[in-house]
């Protein structure tokens, strides 16, 4: 990188592939009956619906993870990493470093859990707690480069930037209360620096959205947690747009990127 432009924090991370899933088995409660009686609950009232269309078969793995944390054979973690009753950063620091997930999927997972794909979930009472959970590791302070070994399992900087605009706009244009990305706005200021790949930098509204920001700023009714949302953009407006602006630099000095 050129010296000009400042690098983004390394954090070396190291993974301890010698956890089970047996060794997470703490995670199910199942010697309180309360709680093994409440998981039956939530698995037939929230989460059964949500996999209706999925082949019985699948249903029957998913919901012996869900109830037991039973897992007989592969299944991507798209689905079951939400029916991972983790309840604390510890508990999600010791999945996500666990054998459970390789690589590819815990990037895919860091890159994509706050959004595409798990808002289907909304409905479920443990929800906000699980991904606030999750996006206080991951997002809560500024973007670093996590590495493990030689690979990279931070967010891809454009894709990310770009998932984030797009649901920003989104959830805004639909009056949605609250979404777990909500709370990352510090950590978009922090990681457009680096949204360097053209192929996903041309799809970053951008402007649209701080637009968006300041027309229903003007309307003024917006209301709750997606005002402070709104308002937290228009607060760091300045610095967003500094961001980007760097960015462009970089592509101007030759320093785009064709992989992240």
């Amino acid at each position: 990188m050129n010296n000009s432009f400042p690098e983004a924090p390394i954090v070396m991370n190291k993974r301890d592939r010698s956890i089970k899933l047996a060794d997470l088995a703490y995670f199910w409660k199942l010697d309180d009956q309360k709680w093994v009686a409440q998981r039956e609950t939530d698995w037939l009232e929230y989460v059964k619906p949500i996999f209706k269309d999925y082949p019985k078969s699948e249903q029957k793995l998913l919901e012996q993870y869900f109830k037991k944390g039973i897992k007989s054979e592969y299944y991507p973690a798209g689905d079951w990493l939400f029916l991972t009753p983790y309840g604390s950063k510890d508990d999600l620091l010791t999945l996500m470093n666990s054998s459970l997930l390789g690589g590819s999927e815990k990037q895919q997972a860091i890159a994509l859990y706050v959004f595409r794909g798990f808002f289907r979930f909304k409905k479920c009472p443990w929800y906000r707690q699980h991904m606030e959970i999750f996006s206080e590791v991951y997002f809560s302070g500024e973007y670093t480069l996590i590495k493990e070994q030689r690979d990279h399992v931070s967010p891809p900087p454009s894709s990310w930037s770009d998932d984030f605009v797009e649901a920003s706009i989104k959830a805004i244009n639909d009056q949605v209360s609250w979404r777990p990305f909500y709370d990352c706005v510090n950590y978009f200021v922090s990681i457009l620096p680096f949204a360097v790949r053209l192929h996903a930098r041309v799809n970053i509204e951008l402007e649209e959205l701080m637009q968006l920001v300041n027309d229903m700023l003007i309307e003024g009714k917006l209301e709750g947690e997606l005002l402070v949302f709104v308002q937290a953009l228009k607060a760091q407006e300045k610095e967003i747009w500094q961001a980007w602006n760097i960015g462009e630099q970089k592509i101007a000095a030759g320093l785009e990127v064709i992989r992240e």
